[in-house]
């Protein structure tokens, strides 16, 4: 079973950072300096570790706004959003990415 689940956790892995360099191409299409990562552990240290260590100028963070869950959703990821030196954009996403 760990076999499997690190072969799935890799997949999906391999397409979020598929998709993901296609919205940075699209957003440096428009003159914006984006720079995108996957990355695992706990969201809301990574977010700030990453923000912190790549010297962002913002953070961009797509919600389903769903009350209680995710980030942001618990006590301990407020704690570290408010830890968080940088802004913070929270994007609605509304549908799946069509591409």
């Amino acid at each position: 079973m760990p076999g499997t689940t690190r072969a799935v956790l890799q997949i999906a892995e391999e397409q979020l950072a598929s998709y993901l360099r296609g919205q940075a191409a699209r957003g440096e299409a428009l003159g914006v300096a984006v720079s995108a990562s996957v990355r695992r552990g706990d969201p809301a240290s990574v977010i700030v570790e990453t923000a912190v260590s790549t010297d962002a100028d913002i953070i961009v963070l797509g919600t389903h706004g769903k009350p209680g869950g995710g980030l942001l959703g618990s006590q301990r990821d407020r704690q570290g959003a408010r830890e968080n030196p940088r802004p913070l954009l929270l994007v609605p996403v509304t549908s799946a990415p069509a591409d």
